[in-house]
């Protein structure tokens, strides 16, 4: 992997900080990118060392947004959605970068990737932060709508979402994330299939909580959760295992095992690993095992 050069992004930072003119902007956002590139890349591994290059993301991510406002979405839209895209890999809740996003993809005529990426950042502010987007981010989505008019818009979303998995899901590693609607459906055909296979559904709860019952804004919980989620559940679990989200601070487990050993050795793997990533955000994590009732 390229190495960082820390001194070079800080001075493109400060540089994207000094209302350049759109030309600057420009020779700083090809600059810029790479450093976008290298810190998502980095991402997970940081996260599973407790060691998050927040400093590094937020300067960029700062730096990344002065880019698009100066260079502006109508004149220089390629850049822009390069710069908001890259941008939002290390900041999924802010709006300001969605809005960029449609912008640019708005100016390139691109209308059913704004209907497809409003729905997707639908879903995330209304799993993470319980709220709808902005109206100006709903005014673009329904302009896009107008200019094309889709007669079956779930159709068009749908099937963008399908391409998707199939695109990235052969390179997926770890357990399945789903919603905790197919966990329990998963969870239904694992227990009815137990005596064919010899294997066990283990239900983890996992919680997210205060150090000492100290109160987390939604914001820093949404972020912990996305950094267990990348950082942890995704290297320490395996693929037989699924994980939905339960709550905005929970997550439900589904393990499948042949010893019950093996539950207690992987609860107790994501506890070690958890611990210092958890500090930084004033939390602790707390788990409990699931017995089905009845």
């Amino acid at each position: 992997m390229q190495e960082f050069d820390r001194e070079a992004f800080a001075r493109l930072c400060r540089q994207a900080a000094g209302s350049p003119t759109p030309e600057e902007a420009a020779t700083l956002a090809d600059k810029l990118l790479p450093f976008g590139e290298l810190l998502a890349a980095k991402r997970s591994q940081a996260l599973i060392q407790g060691k998050t290059p927040e400093e590094d993301e937020t300067g960029f991510v700062q730096a990344a947004s002065a880019l698009c406002a100066a260079l502006g979405a109508d004149k220089n839209p390629s850049q822009v959605l390069a710069l908001s895209t890259a941008a939002t890999k290390l900041s999924p809740l802010s709006e300001q970068l969605y809005a960029y996003t449609l912008r640019a993809l708005g100016a390139l005529g691109m209308y059913k990737a704004i209907i497809t990426e409003y729905h997707r950042m639908s879903r995330v502010f209304a799993e993470e932060l319980e709220q709808p987007p902005s109206a100006e981010v709903t005014a673009m989505y329904k302009e896009a709508k107008a200019v094309i008019n889709v007669k079956d818009e779930d159709t068009l979303v749908i099937g963008d979402e399908l391409k998707t998995v199939l695109r990235e899901g052969y390179d997926e590693e770890g357990p399945l994330f789903c919603t905790y609607d197919v966990l329990k459906y998963l969870f239904n055909m694992q227990s009815r299939a137990s005596g064919r296979t010899g294997l066990k559904s283990i239900v983890l709860l996992l919680t997210l909580e205060g150090v000492g019952g100290g109160e987390i804004s939604a914001r820093m919980m949404a972020q912990a959760m996305q950094a267990v989620r990348e950082g942890v559940l995704k290297h320490e679990l395996r693929r037989s295992d699924t994980v939905a989200k339960y709550s905005a601070h929970q997550f439900v487990m589904m393990l499948s095992v042949s010893r019950e050993e093996t539950a207690a050795s992987v609860k107790a793997r994501i506890q070690t690993v958890c611990r210092p990533l958890l500090e930084r955000y004033g939390l602790k994590l707390r788990f409990a095992t699931i017995t089905p009732q009845g």
